[in-house]
Order: C-alpha cells, then sequence, then structure tokens
C-alpha cells in the first residue's frame, strides 16, 4: 500500500495488497489548497465494498449517491473529502456530490 508523498506502509492489516493511497489539496479546508483535504483510496481494481451510513431523515447529497453506488456491493475506490458536508443544498448538491 502506498501512503502519502510515495511513502511505503508496512505489510498488515493497514495495508492491504494492491491497494494504493493518494492524498491532494483542494482548497476545501484552506484557499489554494495549501492543506491535504482529500483521500483517495484505490483498490487496484474492483472489490468487495460495503458503508454503513447516518439513518436520519435528513441525508446529505454524498450519503445518497454512496448508497447507490453500493447497491452492487463492489466499489474500485473511496474518495474522502474533509470540510465539506455538503448537505441541505438541494439538487445543485446532488450535482457536486
Amino acid at each position: 500500500m502506498q501512503t502519502v508523498d510515495g511513502g511505503i506502509l508496512a505489510a498488515g492489516v493497514l495495508a492491504p495488497k494492491g491497494f494504493t493511497v493518494n492524498t491532494a489539496g483542494c482548497g476545501i479546508n484552506s484557499p489554494k489548497g495549501s492543506r491535504k483535504d482529500l483521500v483517495v483510496i484505490d483498490a487496484g481494481g474492483t472489490a468487495s465494498a460495503a458503508g454503513v451510513f447516518t439513518t436520519n431523515r435528513v441525508q446529505a447529497a454524498p450519503v445518497v449517491l454512496s448508497k447507490d453506488h453500493l447497491q452492487t456491493g463492489m466499489a474500485r475506490a473511496v474518495v474522502v473529502n474533509s470540510g465539506n458536508a455538503n448537505a441541505c443544498n438541494g439538487e445543485p448538491g446532488m450535482a457536486d456530490a
């Protein structure tokens, strides 16, 4: 498993074979992307996937979209952002998700 800045994580449960991890600064948490606020975990191919989501009646667009994507029980990657809930913003929120 590759970690941030191309380092290698030692083998074990936190380093599944074939997975890679990369980060980026997208400007969500800091101006001009000076702070890393996006993580992409790539399985290197299609892998089994599942999710646990809020049971709240109000669900943000990324929750709705992620539930839909996981209907097959398979995924290739997980994208995680920090600093942006993208909640309660209607159709523009779904488009952004």
